[in-house]
């Protein structure tokens, strides 16, 4: 290639002061490439002065400006001095995490005796912001203070992982494991039968499991985990149960009613069968039970209002009028 790019031309499109059309002739040069203009073309826009002769006037002017900005009443180290958002940026810090640096006027000698639990907490400091910390310090951030409950748990042999969610959940001690069911300790995340079963032998004690009882009835695994998700612990809870409510249970229907009664040795009452019996309507009978108005007496101790706010129409409420004069109820 014979022809190539003038030296002024080159020095004005690395200096970016050459017109478009400028730029677009030596764009199309360097596009055959000339190897000779992509060499001068590298030589022009390399800077005269060296890299590493930059950080001393960067001193120079850190120093002029702590200089400018505060009167030095005494010497203070430059670990001392709150720095300005370009000084942490220059340092690499990332633009948010030096202005905040900068806003809470934080030192590098208060950098130094933080932990990293304080150091996320500031917004805009993270992972790598806390590698840059380190290379700055030349030493590495101190881990968090370890919790007293988790140390505790730590000593009794409990996984890192379950001694920090005893922690979280306010177990700090054996003493606080008193009164804790086996569902409760399980429900806690990390918390599984291995460390149940070490929790109970610090305990010196079985914790109290409520699906036992219906376990011992020998029901179905599926039906004592539906009882024991429904709160429906003991043959009390049963019992205070009406067939219509113990139906609506997730997962229950007419066979596990059976099982469940026949593990008791009794039957559940059934509101909307007594009220099909005193002679009202299949579907008035079911807004009724639907309403929790099991009983006569509960019936009576409700007004008309209260029967329009539950959702009852005109008609209804004029069954239910008549049903409160009646004396008997099966």
């Amino acid at each position: 290639m014979k022809d190539h790019l003038p030296e002024s031309l080159i020095q004005r499109f690395v200096l970016n002061q050459g017109s478009r059309e400028d730029n677009r002739m030596v764009v199309r040069h360097l596009l055959r490439r000339c190897p000779v203009c992509a060499r001068r073309l590298r030589e022009a826009a390399r800077p005269a002065v060296p890299i590493q002769d930059y950080d001393a006037a960067i001193r120079r002017w850190e120093e002029s400006y702590r200089a400018k900005s505060r009167p030095a009443v005494e010497p203070r180290s430059h670990e001392e001095d709150s720095l300005p958002a370009s000084v942490w940026r220059s340092l690499g810090f990332y633009r948010v995490a030096a202005k905040q640096f900068a806003e809470r006027g934080l030192t590098l000698q208060r950098l130094r005796g933080m932990r990293r639990r304080e150091l996320r907490a500031i917004p805009g400091v993270g992972q790598r912001t806390l590698e840059t910390l380190e290379r700055v310090l030349g030493a590495p951030i101190p881990d968090d203070a370890p919790e007293r409950p988790f140390c505790y748990w730590r000593e009794k042999g409990i996984h890192p992982v379950a001694a920090r969610a005893l922690s979280e959940a306010g177990i700090e001690s054996v003493a606080d494991l008193e009164g804790t069911s086996r569902e409760e300790l399980e429900a806690i995340r990390y918390v599984g039968p291995v460390v149940v079963a070490r929790l109970e032998e610090l305990a010196g004690m079985r914790f109290p499991c409520h699906i036992d009882f219906w376990k011992r009835q020998g029901l179905p695994t599926r039906v004592v985990n539906a009882l024991a998700n429904a709160g429906i612990d003991t043959e009390a809870d049963f019992v205070a149960l009406t067939r219509e409510r113990f139906l609506m249970i997730d997962r229950m229907g007419e066979r596990s009613l059976r099982l469940c009664e026949e593990a008791v040795g009794r039957k559940l009452a059934s509101p909307f069968r007594s009220w099909k019996a005193s002679g009202v309507t299949r579907k008035l009978a079911r807004k009724l039970v639907g309403a929790g108005i099991d009983t006569l007496e509960q019936l009576r101790s409700m007004t008309i209002g209260d029967l329009r706010d539950a959702g009852f129409d005109w008609t209804e409420i004029a069954c239910c009028e008549r049903l409160k004069e009646s004396w008997s109820f099966p």
